[in-house]
């Protein structure tokens, strides 16, 4: 989650919606740092995500076990060491958390910001899909990947050496889903990835199409496959 609404409060310029003038905020240094290291250190860790605005949350509609977010399922949400949500967020949030929903908080539990500048405090601290992550920012991402593992799916598991040097994403369009593995060393890496049968293979270099399987991948520097 990216934290609209918090942003606008702690670095916005008095006189505008919801601006406080509270540029001297140090604690939104502390926000930018969590959600700079949090998002490169679960793409380290293989655990791919989406991020998503307040008007993007306040469009989700409640399915089994999450929310249908711009046409994906989300099971888990990281509030990334924010102070702040709207009140329409905060709504989400309770419906979210009421249909098996897990909330994983870095730092500490928000508050919820009403449009006339008043401030109260949900009961999500007590709920128990709400996860409260508190260290570092820079340990914050191993912490959210150990969480993770217990509340969420991966889709791939990826087996072997300097795998923080592949990246996974997992993408949905037009009814397809995909998944990209791409080399970002400078070394060629050899692993192994346990992928469902279901799952068709192409070589983004050679551009053929295979029937995936559990199988050992080798990745030259810069490359993919799809």
């Amino acid at each position: 989650y990216y934290p609209g609404l918090d942003t606008r409060v702690r670095y916005g310029t008095p006189g505008t919606m919801y601006g406080s003038g509270a540029d001297h905020d140090a604690a939104w240094q502390r926000t930018q740092n969590a959600i700079h290291q949090i998002g490169h250190g679960l793409i380290a860790r293989h655990w791919d995500f989406y991020t998503v605005f307040d008007q993007v949350l306040e469009s989700a509609k409640t399915v089994p076990g999450g929310l249908d977010v711009a046409g994906f399922t989300c099971r888990a949400l990281i509030l990334p060491d924010i102070q702040y949500v709207p009140g329409e967020v905060a709504d989400v949030l309770d419906r979210f958390l009421d249909v098996g929903g897990h909330v994983l908080a870095v730092g500490h539990v928000p508050a919820v910001l009403r449009a006339n500048g008043t401030v109260a405090r949900r009961g999500w601290s007590h709920h128990p899909r709400l996860h409260l992550i508190q260290c570092t920012p820079r340990a914050a991402a191993g912490k959210l990947a150990a969480t993770l593992a217990k509340c969420a799916h991966r889709e791939v598991k990826l087996v072997g050496s300097r795998l923080q040097e592949i990246m996974l994403t997992h993408r949905s369009s037009h009814g397809i889903e995909q998944l990209f593995l791409t080399n970002f060393g400078r070394e060629t890496v050899r692993f192994s990835a346990g992928i469902d049968e279901s799952w068709q293979e192409l070589d983004t270099v050679l551009r053929t199409v295979r029937p995936s399987e559990p199988k050992n991948i080798q990745l030259a520097p810069n490359e993919s496959v799809l």
